[in-house]
């Protein structure tokens, strides 16, 4: 239960980036939905051929349990991934980690980011970058893609 909470948490989070976010469901959820019926049918129908009504039945619940094993297999490789390789550096304060920042909006293409300590930031493909009161932008943390650590930027370009 906690992992298909998760999975409905990280689904909304994707909405919210996404332009058809007014639909009833996002592709997140409907992969999940089609994934739930299919691997029901599927079990109810391998174990129906064989042993009719009952089997039907056994096999459409060990269907739903082997997708299950499957959400809660992906689910672990993503916090996994997520610990090894998180998606935003600690903080210039060093306080806050990649689950801290709060989401403030989109501007020029770029994410606009929030931390606990109250640190603005803005997020662009492999780039982070820090503003200041004054809404200066320097640079900060860099990284060469997407599995790589982040590093400091020792560049002079702001953007």
């Amino acid at each position: 239960m906690l992992v298909l909470t998760r999975l409905l948490i990280i689904s909304n989070r994707l909405s919210q980036y996404a332009r058809f976010s007014t639909c009833l469901m996002n592709v997140v959820e409907l992969f999940y939905f089609l994934g739930f019926i299919g691997s029901a049918l599927a079990g109810g129908w391998l174990l129906g051929r064989h042993f009719g009504t009952l089997g039907g039945c056994i096999g459409a619940g060990l269907g739903l349990i082997c997708w299950g094993g499957f959400v809660w297999g992906i689910n672990l490789l993503v916090n996994k991934l997520d610990k090894l390789y998180p998606g935003r550096p600690t903080c210039r304060r060093g306080k806050c980690n990649a689950k801290d920042y709060a989401f403030r909006g989109l501007k020029d293409g770029c994410v606009q980011l929030q931390c606990r300590c109250g640190d603005n930031y803005i997020s662009s493909a492999n780039r982070f970058m820090a503003v200041d009161e004054a809404g200066i932008v320097h640079p900060f943390m860099t990284r060469k893609h997407m599995f790589a650590h982040w590093q400091k930027d020792d560049s002079t370009q702001r953007s």
